[in-house]
């Protein structure tokens, strides 16, 4: 990757660290920032969820659970009816990995204070 030799020593360097680390990636939309934590990462995803573009609350959910059951190799019973619901599965779905390191990446999701799941749409704002 041009232009990015520090960012990813940086973040290998995290990766490889013997404690936790927190990577925050920031910048303008568009200047290749999912691109470079793929590239860095891609043989250390255990969950990769890409929202839908333009899609509502109920399809990102959905989308999210559908990722979650195919990592996990289960079929989903019933459809999840909220983002709780989705970070119950997360949670349960994280426990059955291995207990080496993890990481995790979220594009485009905010937790707030009141513990609502927030995603950013591509005009800037935000969905419930």
């Amino acid at each position: 990757m041009i232009g990015r030799k520090q960012q990813t020593a940086l973040m290998q360097q995290a990766l490889n660290a013997d404690k936790s680390s927190f990577i925050a990636v920031t910048g303008r939309w568009r200047v290749g920032k999912t691109y470079l934590i793929a590239q860095v990462y891609a043989n250390n995803f255990c969950l990769l969820v890409t929202g839908i573009q333009a899609a509502g609350k109920q399809a990102q959910i959905n989308n999210f659970a559908q990722k979650i059951a195919a990592y996990a190799s289960k079929q989903i019973v019933v459809p999840p009816a909220n983002w709780q619901q989705i970070l119950i599965e997360l949670k349960n779905y994280l426990r059955t990995l291995s207990k080496k390191k993890a990481g995790y990446f979220f594009r485009r999701i905010a937790l707030d204070k009141y513990h609502k799941i927030w995603v950013f749409t591509n005009d800037g704002s935000f969905m419930e």
